[in-house]
């Protein structure tokens, strides 16, 4: 089971696959972790990697809270000069209506401001895993298991003798 969560999701993919690896490895091993009464130490080791599985998951919610709070406040703070500026100025300077719907406008358009960042975030993680695939599409594959020049002769080893001296 791979998953992908976006900018720094390798260790997510591994963590994930050990995951599930040890959760199929507890159900298919389930009579020998009783007759060895290691239960709790399976559990523990479950949890574990449960916890460092939903990590990247919690700092990420953490994050995304953050940048929502941080936008909030700024457009609280740009709306509440624009309507103060529109309340301090003559009143002929402006109709009501007008302020009626540019404060309309400015409530809503901190859901927008809100949904267009998370929106790019979310782009640029996805940008990030693809050119992380590219990148990982051009790694020079590993050295053949057998290398038929480097060979040791046929009747290799001809003798075989093992010294244990101060032990």
């Amino acid at each position: 089971m791979w998953m992908n969560f976006g900018a720094g999701s390798d260790g997510v993919k591994i963590e994930m696959a050990s995951l599930v690896g040890r959760m199929t490895l507890t159900k298919s091993c389930k009579e020998q972790i009783r007759a060895f009464e290691e239960e709790d130490a399976f559990f523990k080791k479950n949890l574990d990697l449960i916890d460092v599985n939903a990590s990247p998951f919690f700092h990420s919610f953490t994050l995304n809270e953050w940048l929502i709070q941080r936008l909030e406040t700024i457009s609280a703070v740009v709306l509440s000069a624009a309507a103060l500026y529109m309340v301090v100025l003559p009143p002929e300077t402006f109709l009501a209506r007008f302020i009626g719907i540019a404060l309309s406008y400015g409530l809503s358009l901190n859901n927008s401001l809100v949904f267009s960042i998370q929106f790019q975030c979310t782009l640029e993680n996805y940008i990030v895993s693809i050119e992380r695939i590219n990148q990982y599409m051009y790694i020079p594959s590993e050295a053949p298991k057998v290398i038929e020049e480097n060979r040791p002769s046929v009747n290799w080893p001809v003798a075989g003798k093992v010294e244990i001296s101060n032990l």
